[in-house]
């Protein structure tokens, strides 16, 4: 017969248990309705191996930055630090990730919904990792130069004088990062290429609400964010030392942009409102259920004519390659066995 403990974690689909480990994570996706607000009891477990003063420090880096990518936690608690002990189990314990949208590769704190918290816009990601593709066997196999193509565990030389920098160019991503066209995984809140910073925050460029594709940012403010920073790879690249006009927006035209994007959220908000009415709409009479269905029609023709609109100016039709900039896709299996492989 199964203790209570064990019906527990049997009733938590999401917590992933690596085999042969100890550690016991929650995982969720972004389409999940609710996020966890604390571990699982086995992962509680093995806080009484981890030192208070390492503990404290995972606690007082979420408590101030709620959402922090695992690249950027990697940097901020090196194995120097760790004193024997793997992130994961410290990070497991405070901690959920999120595997997919665009908070995709972070950790969250526990009870934290970046979908709630219009301030998360700044957490979010962007996949800058340059790919190549490989044909083998008749299939299409993806390295990530970023990360690097060799995915093999590699000593850890704690010593090595440019090991930060190398590191600090993982999460930061800063002129420098820039001309060395620089790959990896980084936060909105991490990009300090000077002109995207603004565009990065500014804020008639936010949704009334979260989508999949580009979380609180408006599509087009997403799409030229992605641009500015291709060309900032390369003007940097070329040598400039100054910030590039180049990289400076046109916000006039950006806000034409951002107006047909807020024009489609508005259908859409309209729509889902009108659908849950429709849901419950068997309550109704038949002369108010007829109105209801018309109106939810209406709108659903209006919002795949909103869709297809196009701004034309030739700034946003940037031709983005999605095999550079994924800000919404999810980890490969490949990418979360080498992550678990790099913590072991």
């Amino acid at each position: 017969m199964e203790d209570a403990e064990d019906a527990v974690e049997k009733r938590r689909p999401k917590a992933r248990q690596k085999s042969g480990s100890r550690f016991y994570g929650i995982i969720v996706k972004y389409t999940d309705s609710t996020v966890p607000t604390e571990p699982t009891p086995k992962a509680l477990e093995t806080v009484k191996d981890i030192p208070r003063s390492l503990m404290r420090k995972a606690q007082d880096i979420l408590a101030q930055t709620p959402v922090v990518s695992r690249n950027a936690m990697e940097v901020l608690i090196p194995p120097s630090e760790r004193q024997g002990c793997r992130l994961n189990q410290v990070m497991h314990s405070i901690a959920y990730l999120m595997h997919t949208g665009s908070w995709r590769s972070c950790w969250i704190r526990f009870g934290y919904d970046p979908r709630k918290e219009e301030e998360a816009y700044k957490y979010q990601v962007l996949d800058m990792r340059r790919k190549s593709s490989k044909e083998i066997a008749g299939r299409i196999r993806i390295s990530r130069r970023g990360r690097g193509a060799n995915m093999m565990k590699k000593p850890v030389e704690e010593d090595a004088a440019p090991r930060s920098v190398i590191e600090a160019q993982r999460y930061i991503f800063d002129p420098t990062a820039a001309a060395q066209d620089m790959g990896g995984i980084y936060q909105l809140i991490h990009i300090e290429i000077p002109g995207i910073k603004d565009l990065i925050n500014y804020a008639s460029g936010r949704r009334k609400k979260p989508c999949y594709e580009s979380g609180w940012l408006q599509p087009s403010l997403s799409r030229l964010i992605q641009a500015k920073l291709r060309d900032s790879r390369r003007v940097y690249g070329e040598g400039s030392t100054e910030t590039p006009d180049i990289l400076e927006a046109n916000y006039e035209e950006l806000d034409k942009a951002i107006e047909v994007d807020r024009k489609a959220e508005e259908l859409e908000l309209s729509t889902e409102a009108l659908l849950r009415e429709r849901e419950a709409g068997s309550v109704l009479g038949q002369a108010d259920r007829e109105r209801l269905h018309a109106n939810v029609d209406k709108l659903m023709r209006n919002l795949g004519e909103a869709e297809n609109m196009e701004v034309d100016d030739g700034e946003y039709d940037d031709g983005a390659e999605f095999d550079e900039f994924d800000i919404y896709g999810e980890e490969t299996d490949a990418e979360s066995q080498s992550d678990a492989a790099e913590d072991d």
